[in-house]
């Protein structure tokens, strides 16, 4: 059984376009390992959420927003972790969410925050060889990928290399992806409809 949840995102997750805008750099990476974090506390005894680490290696860039810095080639985050039940460990997922595991190779979004580099949100697609798989989950992939889903990854290249960035994402290049959309939106918002 896995477990499904759902949250608010500091950024957006429409499309492709939203990659390109709020991503710094789109990469094939690898998990290579994984480390169970301390849950938060005050949760409910009989039913615990163990957050994850994973620490994933950097292969191939297949693009990376101008100006934006090269990604770390190894670096750890946070992950999808599992729900602790007597006698039952439960992976936790988002519906057209991957989830990061050993040995898997991905492509992935990858974006620089304050505390570090991370996955850009729902834009992550598991790779079968040289091609992204066409669903994530058994779901169909979310708008930020599905471009991309079932592609090589020369095609993959191409159609990122291709995509629009929001010209007000890239006047506010230099903040990271959270900062830069809200600062975006609220010119967007001021200009007025």
């Amino acid at each position: 059984m896995e477990v499904y949840g759902a949250g608010s995102l500091a950024v957006p997750v429409e499309s492709l376009s939203d990659v390109v805008s709020y991503a710094d750099q789109v990469s094939v990476v690898e998990v290579v390992s994984e480390r169970d974090l301390s849950p938060p506390g005050g949760q409910n005894p009989e039913e615990d959420y163990v957050p994850r680490e994973v620490t994933v290696v950097v292969g191939e860039t297949l693009w990376r927003r101008p100006g934006a810095p090269a990604s770390d080639d190894r670096f750890s985050m946070v992950a999808f972790g599992s729900v602790e039940r007597p006698n039952e460990r439960a992976p936790v997922g988002v519906v057209g969410g991957a989830r990061l595991e050993v040995g898997e190779s991905c492509l992935m979004a990858l974006a620089q925050r304050k505390e570090g580099w991370g996955a850009y949100p729902m834009s992550t697609l598991e790779l079968d060889g040289d091609r992204t798989v066409d669903e994530v989950g058994g779901q169909a992939p979310p708008p930020t990928v599905a471009p991309l889903a079932g592609k090589s990854l020369d095609e993959v290249a191409d159609i990122v290399q291709a995509a629009k960035p929001d010209p007000l994402a890239v006047k506010y290049g230099d903040l990271p992806p959270a900062e830069r959309w809200q600062a975006a939106d609220r010119e967007r918002e001021s200009a007025g409809p």
